[in-house]
C-alpha cells in the first residue's frame, strides 16, 4: 500500500518512519513494527557515528589540559620555566595559553642580596705566621704589609680581644690588653699641635732577662713592661715617636726609668706607628669591635 507523509503528502515507503523529504517522523503500524525497529536501530548507529569525532575531540582536548596543567604544577615546583617551554613546545600550545607565573620561588643559581665581605686579604696570613708564635685566636684586623719591620693586630681569642705587636726584625711577640681608646690614641693629633703622650703596658713573650730586667714584673718567663710614650706628628701626617720611660711593678706610680733595650725600643715603637694602618685596617674591612 502506498503510504503518504502526513506533513507534506510526499510518497513514502510502507516501512518508512521518516519522510524523506521534510524529515517529519510517521506513525508507524502495527506489521511494520519489527522494521520500524530495525531502521531506529541504523539511525542510533549512524547518529553514534556522527557524534564520535565530537566526542573524541572532547576527550583530546580534556587530556591535553590535564598535560598542561601537570606539566604547569612541575614547572613551578622546579621554579624553573624551561622544561614547561619544551612541553608547550611539543604541544604547540602557544605562551598566551599558558603562563609560569611563579613570585614566590627563588630562580636557581641566582644568589640573594649580597652580604658585606668580612674576610679580611691580610687576616688570615698574620693569623698562621703568629700561631707559630703562640698566639691563639681569630685575627680580626692587621696592619701586615704596611711595614717590613713588623705589624700590629688585633686578635679575638674566644671573646677576649688583644693587640698583638709582631716584630718581625727581632722575631719577638709583645701582647697589649685590648682597649678602644688605646687603639685610637693617635686621634689626640686633631686636640694639639705640640707632643701628646699615651700609656700602656705590654708583655714580651718569652723574654730573656737583661739591661732593662728590673723595669715591669715578670710572670712564667713573660716580661710586662709599663709604657709612658711620647709622640709627634710631622707635616705629613706621621707619627713621630719620641722617649720613652717605663717604671717598676705592672703600675707604677712613676715613669722615670729609661729603657736600655733596643730590642724593647724596637717593638715599642714599632706598636705606635703601625697603629694607624691598623685602624685603616678596619675601617677598609668594616670591622666591628667592642
Amino acid at each position: 500500500m502506498d503510504k503518504f507523509c502526513k506533513v507534506c503528502g510526499a510518497e513514502l515507503r510502507n516501512n518508512a518512519s521518516f519522510c524523506h523529504k521534510c524529515g517529519a517522523a510517521q506513525k508507524a503500524s502495527s506489521s511494520n513494527v519489527m522494521d520500524d525497529t530495525n531502521d531506529n536501530s541504523v539511525r542510533t548507529k549512524e547518529s553514534i557515528k556522527t557524534k564520535n569525532p565530537n566526542n573524541i575531540k572532547k576527550y583530546i582536548g580534556v587530556f591535553v589540559l590535564i598535560v598542561i596543567f601537570l606539566a604547569k604544577g612541575y614547572a613551578v615546583l622546579h621554579s624553573g620555566s624551561g622544561l614547561l617551554e619544551r612541553v608547550k613546545g611539543a604541544l604547540n600550545i602557544g605562551t598566551a595559553q599558558v603562563t609560569t607565573e611563579n613570585k614566590s620561588s627563588t630562580p636557581k643559581n641566582v644568589s640573594s642580596a649580597k652580604e658585606p665581605s668580612t674576610v679580611n686579604p691580610v687576616a688570615s696570613q698574620a693569623e698562621s705566621e703568629l700561631k707559630q708564635h703562640g698566639i691563639q685566636g681569630k685575627i680580626v684586623a692587621t696592619s701586615k704589609g704596611h711595614s717590613n719591620s713588623g705589624y700590629v693586630s688585633v686578635v679575638n681569642n674566644n671573646g677576649k680581644y688583644q693587640i698583638v705587636t709582631y716584630d718581625i726584625k727581632n722575631s719577638r711577640i709583645g701582647v697589649t690588653p685590648y682597649d678602644k681608646n688605646l687603639l685610637y690614641f693617635t686621634e689626640k693629633k686633631t686636640q694639639n699641635i705640640g707632643q701628646e703622650h699615651v700609656i700602656f703596658n705590654m708583655t714580651i713573650l718569652h723574654d730573656s732577662a737583661d739591661r732593662d730586667s728590673e723595669a715591669g714584673a715578670w710572670e712564667n718567663g713573660n716580661h710586662n713592661l709599663p709604657i709612658f710614650a711620647i709622640y709627634k706628628f710631622d707635616s705629613a701626617g706621621n707619627l713621630i715617636p719620641g722617649m720613652l720611660t717605663t717604671g717598676k711593678g705592672v703600675k707604677p706610680s712613676h715613669y722615670q726609668g729609661y729603657f736600655n733595650e733596643a730590642r724593647n725600643v724596637d717593638i715599642i715603637n714599632l706598636f705606635l706607628t703601625e697603629m694607624m694602618a691598623l685602624q685603616k685596617n678596619i675601617a677598609d674591612n668594616s670591622v666591628v669591635l667592642p
